[in-house]
C-alpha cells in the first residue's frame, strides 16, 4: 500500500480537523476515503462562494493541488432554528 497525505488549502480564518490526513491507499484500483470537518469563521459573508483545494503527497512525492470543491457560504441558523438576518 502507498501512503497518501492530504492537506486542505483554506482561506484565512477557516480551519480543518484534522488539518492533515494520512491514509494508506492499497492500489490496484482500490480507492481510499477520508473525512475532514471544515469550520467557517463567523466573519464569512453569506452568499459568497469559496474554492477549497486539496494538496496531495503520494509516496513522499508532492503532486500539489489535485482536488477542489466550491463551498457556498450560508447564514448560520439562530438559536431558535431560524436563519440569522
Amino acid at each position: 500500500a502507498a501512503t497518501a497525505e492530504l492537506t486542505l488549502d483554506l482561506p484565512d480564518g477557516w480551519t480543518a480537523e484534522p488539518a492533515r490526513v494520512t491514509v494508506a491507499v492499497p492500489g490496484g484500483g482500490v480507492t481510499a476515503e477520508v473525512t475532514v470537518a471544515v469550520r467557517v469563521p463567523v466573519a464569512a459573508v453569506p452568499g459568497s462562494r469559496v474554492v477549497l483545494t486539496a494538496d496531495l503527497t503520494l509516496r513522499a512525492r508532492r503532486y500539489g493541488q489535485r482536488g477542489e470543491c466550491i463551498v457556498d457560504v450560508v447564514a448560520a441558523p439562530a438559536a431558535d432554528g431560524t436563519e440569522d438576518a
